[in-house]
């Protein structure tokens, strides 16, 4: 609720200009320093909790909500937003848990770069789980674009980025993302690598 009432303010602020990407979490260890010691399924279940109360009070509803992890007694939003319903939430998650929260809340589900096929599965998934929903979704993709005159340059350029980025280095982001993340999409990536 408190959540809600500063993304209002916000929305407010800039005249209908905020858009709010939601990040449930991947590394426990970070989670943990936090003071978020759900695993994942709990933590997927929570932000369900978390974005029903959110989006309810944004579209203007009283909210009465007890979940196994948050609740709202009356609570409402005395100042609401510009964007209507609500101002619109992006989500990123590959495993099944993340697609169904895209599917009931998110406006825009967001993807890293893949293989078009393994791609066009994932977004074929998440669109039918938000018909299912009787939702429309719309997609964004991560993708690192280097734009320069010539291929050759492009890839000079790519080439001076990664420079200092040492086998040491990747080897251990590569461990963390398979070994450490709980995060389904970093999995997927990793696995391209």
């Amino acid at each position: 609720a408190l959540f809600a009432r500063h993304a209002a303010t916000l929305d407010r602020i800039s005249n209908g200009r905020v858009l709010l990407n939601v990040v449930t979490g991947a590394d426990p260890a970070d989670l943990a320093g936090d003071g978020n010691k759900l695993n994942h399924a709990e933590r997927y279940a929570q932000t369900d909790e978390f974005l029903t109360i959110w989006r309810d009070m944004l579209s203007g509803k009283e909210v009465n909500f007890e979940g196994q992890y948050l609740s709202a007694k009356g609570s409402d939003i005395s100042f609401p937003p510009v964007q209507k319903p609500y101002p619109p939430l992006w989500f990123g998650g590959s495993s099944d848990a993340g697609i169904a929260i895209a599917a009931k809340h998110v406006d825009v589900y967001l993807s890293w770069g893949e293989p078009v096929e393994q791609l066009a599965e994932k977004l074929e998934r998440v669109r039918a789980a938000a018909a299912r929903e009787g939702r429309n979704i719309r997609f964004g993709l991560r993708i690192h674009l280097i734009v320069r005159e010539t291929e050759e340059e492009a890839w000079a350029a790519a080439d001076r980025l990664i420079s200092h980025v040492t086998d040491e280095v990747i080897a251990e982001a590569q461990n963390n993302f398979v070994n450490v993340s709980e995060s389904v999409g970093q999995k997927r990536m990793s696995a391209l690598h």
